[in-house]
C-alpha cells in the first residue's frame, strides 16, 4: 500500500501511484464539450419563400448530457414559419428547444423553417447555440442566405378582365400590378 508522508513544512507528498490515480479520476470527470452544427440549410430564397435549416447537436462524452438547451437565432427580418417543436421568442427572433437529453456518443437534430420579409437583407446567417446547465458550450453559424428581391409584374387587362396583348397610344386600358 502506498504511503503518504508529510514534509517539514506540513504539505502532503504522494507516491506516484496515488498521483496517477488522482489524475485518472480528474480526467474521467471532465466532460467533453457538446457540439452544434448546421446539417441542412437553405442558401437561396425569394422574399416570402420558406427555407429549412437543421441543427445537429452532438454529445461526444461518455455520459448522457441532460438539461441541454439548443437555441436558433434567426435574423430580425425573417419570419419563423415553423419552429419544429421549439418555443419562439418573437422579441429576440429565436427558437429554443429546452431541457433536452443527448445520449452519450449520439446526436439529435432539430429543424425549423423561416421566410425572409420584404426588407430582408441578402447574405445573412442563422446561428445555433448549445447550452448545458446554462453554460454555453458551442456556437455554430450557417452559410449565408442569398435573398432575391421581388419583381413587379404588370398585366394589361381589358374591361372583361382578359389580358391585352395589343394596345395603341391613346387606348384606355385598365391595368393590375402584382407583386410576387
Amino acid at each position: 500500500m502506498p504511503r503518504t508522508r508529510f514534509n517539514a513544512s506540513g504539505s502532503i507528498l504522494f507516491s506516484s501511484s496515488v498521483l496517477l490515480l488522482l489524475l485518472a479520476v480528474l480526467a474521467s470527470s471532465a466532460m467533453a464539450a457538446l457540439d452544434a452544427s448546421f446539417s441542412q440549410e437553405t442558401v437561396s430564397l425569394s422574399v416570402g419563400e420558406n427555407g429549412t435549416w437543421e441543427i445537429t447537436a452532438t454529445n461526444p462524452d461518455a455520459a448522457d448530457a441532460t438539461g441541454v438547451d439548443l437555441i436558433a437565432r434567426v435574423p430580425a427580418d425573417f419570419t419563423i414559419t415553423d419552429p419544429g417543436g421549439g418555443t419562439v421568442d418573437s422579441t429576440n427572433n429565436t427558437i429554443t428547444w429546452a431541457s433536452l437529453t443527448i445520449t452519450h456518443g449520439a446526436s439529435l437534430t432539430r429543424s425549423f423553417k423561416a421566410a425572409p420579409d420584404c426588407d430582408a437583407v441578402s447574405a445573412q446567417t442563422m446561428s445555433a447555440e448549445i447550452y448545458r446547465s446554462s453554460s454555453l458550450e458551442d456556437v455554430s453559424t450557417s452559410s449565408r442566405t442569398v435573398i432575391t428581391a421581388p419583381v413587379i409584374s404588370l398585366s394589361l387587362l381589358d374591361s372583361s378582365g382578359n389580358t391585352v396583348t395589343r394596345a395603341q397610344v391613346g387606348d384606355s386600358v385598365p391595368w393590375v400590378i402584382t407583386l410576387e
